[in-house]
C-alpha cells in the first residue's frame, strides 16, 4: 500500500533504538514516512543538481523500504542488534541465524535478503556521505575564492580611491600655486605702478 501511494515508511532513529533496547513503551514509537520525491532536486526550474551519489541514496531509500528496508521497527532493531556485533563473515552468518530464530515471522532466506539490502544500504550511505563532504569542501573553497575576489576588489578600489585622492591633492596644490603666482604677479604690478 505504501509503494502504491508513492511513499515508503522508515523508522526514525528513536524507533530503531527502542527496538534494540527491547522495552514495550519504547517500541511503541511510530514509524516516520520517507518523504515523497516530488519537488526534490535542489535547483529551481526542475533540473536536479544534487550529486549522483545523493540521488542514488535517495532513490534507494524511496524504492527499497526506507531506512529499515520495509521491516518494522522491532524486526529492524533485532536485526541491527545482532548484525552490529559482527566483524567476520562467520559471525555474520551466525547473527543471521540468530535473527531468524529471534523473529518467528522471518525466515532465514528473508533475513539473508535483508542482509543484502543492509550491505547495499551501508555502501550507498557511505557514498552519499562522501559526496556531501566533497560538496561541502567545494562550497567552502568557492566561498574562500569569492572572499579573495572581494578582498582583491576592495584593495583595488582602495588603491583607486588613493590615486584619485592623490590626483585631487596635486590638482589642489597646483591651483594654489597658480593663485599664489597670480597674487605675486599682481603685487609686483602694483609696486611698479606706484
Amino acid at each position: 500500500a505504501a509503494a502504491a501511494t508513492g511513499t515508503a515508511t522508515t523508522t526514525n532513529s528513536a524507533a530503531t533504538a527502542a527496538a534494540a533496547s527491547g522495552t514495550e513503551a519504547e517500541n511503541a514509537v511510530a514509524e516516520a514516512p520517507v518523504p515523497s520525491r516530488a519537488g526534490v532536486g535542489g535547483a529551481r526550474g526542475g533540473e536536479d543538481t544534487r550529486p549522483r551519489e545523493v540521488r542514488a541514496w535517495e532513490d534507494f531509500l524511496f524504492s527499497r523500504g526506507g531506512h529499515s528496508g520495509g521491516w518494522d521497527a522491532y524486526d529492524q532493531g533485532v536485526f541491527l542488534k545482532h548484525r552490529k556485533q559482527c566483524h567476520t563473515d562467520a559471525e555474520v552468518e551466525q547473527a543471521l541465524q540468530a535473527v531468524a530464530a529471534a523473529l518467528p515471522g522471518r525466515s532465514l532466506a528473508q533475513v539473508r535478503q535483508h542482509e543484502e539490502w543492509y550491505k547495499e544500504y551501508n555502501f550507498l550511505l557511505e557514498q552519499q556521505r562522501a559526496a556531501v563532504q566533497r560538496w561541502r569542501a567545494q562550497q567552502q573553497e568557492e566561498r574562500q575564492e569569492q572572499l579573495q575576489r572581494q578582498e582583491a576588489l576592495s584593495k583595488e578600489q582602495q588603491r583607486k580611491q588613493r590615486r584619485q585622492a592623490q590626483a585631487q591633492a596635486r590638482k589642489h596644490a597646483a591651483e594654489q600655486a597658480r593663485r599664489k603666482a597670480q597674487v605675486e604677479a599682481w603685487r609686483e604690478q602694483q609696486q611698479q605702478q606706484q
